[in-house]
C-alpha cells in the first residue's frame, strides 16, 4: 500500500536524536494525517507469496479492536508508532535558543535538538513498528472522524522500501531488521512472522531465500497457512512456510539446543548464511533427485496443481503432509549423525520406504484409517520416527529404546498385542 505522495505539507515540532547508528525525531501527528499519509506496511519482497504472508499478518480482527479501544476508552493512549519516511525531501530546522537563557538549558547539549521537521506532502511514510495501530486508526477515521484532531506521538526514521533496495540494499536490509526487532521485542509475534521479516535468524533468512529462488517452493507451491497442518483440498502446496521454516531449523540444528537458539538470535554473516543456504539447495535437490513426486512439484507451474494427486481426503503420500516432510528430514540428520551416512546415502534410504499414508507402515500410526486424519500427537510422532529410523537401519540405541520396546509403543498406539506387531525394514 502506498502513502498519499501528493499531501500538503506539514511541519512537525520534533526532538532530533541518535540511537546507534540510527537518527530519529520524536513527534506527534494528528490520527487524520497518520489515515493519509502513512500506509501500513511496506513491500519488502520481490516474492509474491512473501508479500502475501505480511500483508496477511497485518489482516483481521486486530484493526477493529483498536477502533473498539479507542471509541470506548477515555484514558486511550499508544505508544509511539515507528515511521520510516523515502522519498520527498524532508527539511529539519534548528530552533537555536536565546544565549540569555537560563545557561543550563543554553548550553551545548541541546544543541541540534529542538526544532521543526517539515514534510513536503511528496514523502512515502510506512509503518515499521505499529502497524496494527496505523491499520486501527484508518478505520477509525473511516467511522469516526470526530477523532481525526487526535495526536499520536511517533518516531520518524529514514527507510528504504523495495523499489529502493537495489541502489541501497543495505538500507534496506537495516529497515527490515528494525522491522522485525522492534515487533519482536515488542510483543511475542508468530512464528509466520518471524520467518517473513526476521533478518538476524539464519534459518528464518534462509527460509525466505528457498521461497524467492528454488523452484520447488517459488510461486504458489508453499502455503502461507497458519496451521502446523494442510488442508486436504490445497492442490498447489507442497507444504506450508513454517514446515519449511521446521525442517531447515531440523536439519541443521546442533546441539545443545540452548546454543542452536542463542545463534539464531543473531545474524551469522553474509558467508555463514551463503554457507548455509548451499547445503539447504543440496537438501532439497537430494530429495528431488530420489523422490519422484517432489521433482514433479520442482518442474510444474503453480497452476498446474500437481500437488492434487498426493494430498488427498484418503490420505496420500506422506510428504505432502508438514508431520511426513518433518520426519523424513529428521531421519535423514540421524541417518548422517549417528550411521554416519552421506546425505546422498541418507535420501536414497528414507526414499524406500512406502509413502502411501493409508498403508503400511503410516496406516494406524499417522493416518487414521477409518477416520480419514492425521494422527499427530506427540506420541504417534515420536513413535513413528523410532520405527522409520529402525526401518532403514538405524540403531536404536541412538534413541534409547529397543526393538521389543518399540513394539510395545506401536502396539499401545493401534491397540493390538505387541507380538503382533510387524516392524518394517528396507532390505
Amino acid at each position: 500500500m502506498k502513502t498519499n505522495s501528493s499531501a500538503q505539507p506539514l511541519v512537525l515540532a520534533a526532538l532530533r536524536a541518535k540511537m546507534g547508528d540510527w537518527i530519529y525525531y520524536i513527534s506527534y501527528m494528528k490520527m487524520i494525517e497518520i489515515a493519509k499519509r502513512v500506509s501500513r506496511a511496506q513491500s519488502f519482497y520481490d516474492s509474491e507469496i512473501l508479500d502475501e504472508a505480511l500483508q496477511r499478518e497485518l489482516e483481521g480482527v486486530r484493526a477493529q479492536k483498536i477502533e473498539h479501544y479507542l471509541l470506548s476508552q477515555n484514558q486511550r493512549f499508544f505508544n509511539s508508532l515507528v515511521i520510516g519516511t523515502y522519498g520527498g525531501d524532508p527539511q529539519w530546522t534548528e530552533v537555536k535558543l536565546n544565549e540569555s537563557a537560563n545557561n543550563q538549558i543554553a548550553s551545548g547539549e541541546f544543541e541540534g535538538v529542538l526544532g521543526f521537521l517539515t514534510l513536503t506532502g511528496q514523502e512515502n511514510l510506512f509503518a515499521i513498528d505499529g502497524q496494527h495501530r496505523v491499520e486501527g486508526i484508518r478505520v477509525t477515521m473511516e467511522h469516526n472522524p470526530e477523532l481525526g484532531a487526535e495526536e499520536v506521538p511517533i518516531i520518524i526514521v529514514r527507510g528504504i522500501e523495495k523499489s529502493d533496495r537495489t541502489s541501497d540494499p543495505i538500507g534496506f536490509q537495516r529497515t527490515r531488521r528494525l522491522f522485525s526487532t522492534l515487533n519482536r521485542y515488542a510483543k511475542p509475534v508468530s512464528k509466520k512472522a518471524i520467518i517473513t521479516l526476521d533478518e538476524d535468524d539464519a534459518m528464518a533468512i534462509i527460509t525466505r531465500r528457498l521461497i524467492e529462488e528454488n523452484p520447488l517452493f517459488r510461486g504458489k507451491k508453499l502455503s502461507l497457512s497458519h496451521s502446523s497442518s494442510l488442508p486436504a483440498n490445497d492442490m498447489r502446496a507442497l507444504t506450508n512456510i513454517n514446515t519449511l521454516y521446521e525442517t531447515l531449523n531440523t536439519y541443521f540444528i546442533t546441539s545443545p539446543k540452548s546454543s542452536w537458539d542463542e545463534f539464531k538470535r543473531f545474524y551469522p554473516g553474509e558467508d555463514k548464511i551463503d554457507e548455509l543456504y548451499q547445503s539447504a539447495v543440496a537438501l532439497w535437490s537430494t530429495f528431488c533427485k530420489y523422490f519422484d513426486e517432489l521433482r514433479e512439484i520442482r518442474d510444474s507451474k503453480p497452476d498446474e496443481e500437481a500437488a492434487a494427486k498426493y494430498r488427498r481426503v484418503d490420505g496420500g503420500n506422506i510428504l505432502f503432509r508438514p508431520i511426513g516432510l518433518l520426519l523424513y528430514i529428521k531421519i535423514v540428520r540421524l541417518l548422517m549423525d549417528h550411521e554416519k551416512l552421506s546425505l546422498d546415502e541418507a535420501v536414497e534410504r528414507v526414499s524406500k520406504i512406502p509413502r502411501d499414508l493409508s498403508k503400511t507402515p503410516w496406516a494406524d500410526l499417522l493416518w487414521n484409517v477409518a477416520g480419514k486424519r492425521m494422527l499427530t500427537t506427540s506420541v504417534n510422532r515420536r513413535t513413528a520416527e523410532k520405527m522409520l529410523f529402525h526401518a532403514v537401519g538405524g540403531n536404536l540405541d541412538a534413541l534409547k529404546t529397543n526393538t521389543p520396546q518399540l513394539c510395545k509403543d506401536i502396539a499401545a498406539i493401534k491397540g493390538i498385542e505387541p507380538n503382533a506387531v510387524k516392524l518394517f525394514q528396507i532390505s
